[in-house]
């Protein structure tokens, strides 16, 4: 999964107050490629076969992951290798890097009659999402899907 950060200016003038006014919400981004956690060797072997990891993860403002914690979004998985697939998707996502989230506040500005949106403000923004991998094994090949969730600001 590749996205690059976006290249717009900000707009950081002075903040106007009006009913108008909006707020928009910027999920993080990811900045290259993400690394995908390896099958653990010794599940492989043993032809795990295929098992499913939900975690959560928090993103800094930074742009770091900051905590990571097994999801209720997934059902968990209870087997020899437990431990070792919970590890390798903790240590994939440990590097990955983001754009942070982000709230931008936009008030509309008249402009030689007409009315344009500017950006007064920004906030870089915690957001927590979920992501699962699903690891699978065939004849002695393992394949690794990741998925990420739509996350929300964390508050």
């Amino acid at each position: 999964v590749k996205q690059s950060a976006p290249g717009k200016k900000k707009d950081f003038s002075p903040q106007l107050t009006g009913p108008d006014a909006k707020d928009i919400y910027s999920p993080a981004a990811p900045i290259g490629a993400l690394a995908v956690p390896l099958y653990p060797p010794a599940a492989l072997a043993a032809h795990a076969g295929r098992v499913r990891v939900v975690l959560q993860i928090t993103i800094g403002v930074d742009g770091r992951v900051r905590n990571v914690s097994p999801s209720l979004a997934g059902i968990p998985f209870l087997g020899p290798f437990t431990p070792e697939f919970q590890a390798a998707a903790e240590a994939a996502v440990a590097q990955w890097r983001f754009e942070p989230a982000e709230i931008r506040h936009i008030e509309p500005r008249d402009a030689d009659g007409t009315t344009i949106w500017a950006m007064t403000r920004s906030e870089k923004k915690e957001m927590t999402t979920e992501v699962a991998f699903t690891f699978t094994e065939t004849d002695g090949a393992a394949q690794v899907v990741p998925e990420i969730s739509r996350g929300g600001p964390k508050n």
